[in-house]
């Protein structure tokens, strides 16, 4: 809808204009509500292993809708981390201990089943989204996974062109859209799990992809995960990325990876802080931190 044909009617006018709104504001709470399942509303369902989830049941929210809106003055945690399916017994140690502190959490290859769903249900003031990949199990499903202790006012996922060899399952990126209190902007976050053992043009298409989805935003924005730059190639197509879109690629204190496969690209955000918690050891990639503001 064009702004310039938005004149504010006068008289009786005013009374049709006003419900007019109010139809596409229902109509497009309605498109948005389509487009999301609760957990409760797709497990203990059984799929076939390896099968991929409809459309309509790839978004997956759980735990408590938030009213808090990111505040100019005011700086927040970012957490990205590929939490490598839970497998490591200490690992639910660390993870409640990062979300004690962490504002949005960027959770790469996080694993969906009914008691997921009642831990995350119960992470005090947090909403998840999750993009589902696919069906790993009969009954328990793979993907990427936001967390915000902020008001969300847009969900989506943008699953890759392409698909990993043998079993065939795509890889997920989950978008989210913040209001900034104070501001016309939004925020925009991106959490991604790239492609991985494929061409590197795979990796290319599906940012590609991501650039399409979210190219005409022109406010601050975020677009962290694992990339699975694994070799000269693919951070080459990682670099023409980040130049495209005008995000920096973080610089993260302690960082003594020999593949840096995980990355925060950022524009917008006045970067506090940004390192690698080399302390958490409950998966096989590194937590990435980073304190960031809205300029």
């Amino acid at each position: 809808m064009r702004q310039e044909n938005l004149a504010a009617p006068a008289g009786s006018d005013l009374i049709m204009g006003m419900s007019y709104l109010v139809f596409c504001a229902l109509i497009l709470s309605s498109i948005s509500i389509q487009a999301q399942v609760r957990c409760d509303d797709i497990f203990p369902a059984k799929r076939k292993k390896f099968s991929l989830p409809a459309d309509h049941e790839t978004l997956l929210l759980t735990g408590q809708r938030k009213s808090q809106r990111i505040e100019i003055s005011k700086s927040f945690n970012l957490l990205v981390w590929n939490i490598y399916k839970a497998r490591e017994d200490f690992f639910w140690d660390d993870f409640n201990k990062l979300q004690k502190l962490a504002d949005i959490s960027l959770l790469q290859e996080t694993v969906f089943n009914l008691p997921a769903c009642d831990t995350f249900r119960n992470i005090a003031s947090t909403q998840w989204t999750t993009a589902l990949s696919f069906w790993q199990e009969e009954d328990s499903a793979t993907g990427v996974t936001t967390g915000s202790k902020f008001f969300v006012n847009e969900y989506d996922f943008i699953r890759s062109p392409d698909r990993e060899p043998i079993i065939k399952t795509p890889k997920m990126a989950s978008y989210t859209k913040y209001p900034i209190n104070g501001s016309l902007e939004e925020l925009v976050v991106v959490n991604l799990h790239g492609m991985n053992v494929t061409p590197k043009s795979y990796l290319a298409n599906q940012l590609e992809a991501i650039e399409e989805r979210i190219g005409n935003h022109r406010g601050p924005l975020i677009v962290a995960g694992d990339y699975n730059t694994r070799n000269s190639g693919r951070n080459k197509i990682l670099d023409e990325f980040a130049e495209r879109m005008g995000l920096n690629i973080l610089v993260l204190k302690n960082d003594a990876r020999k593949k840096k496969l995980d990355h925060i690209l950022a524009r917008g955000l006045k970067i506090n802080k940004a390192e690698i918690l080399t302390e958490i050891q409950s998966s096989d990639h590194p937590a990435l931190w980073a304190e960031l503001q809205v300029e």
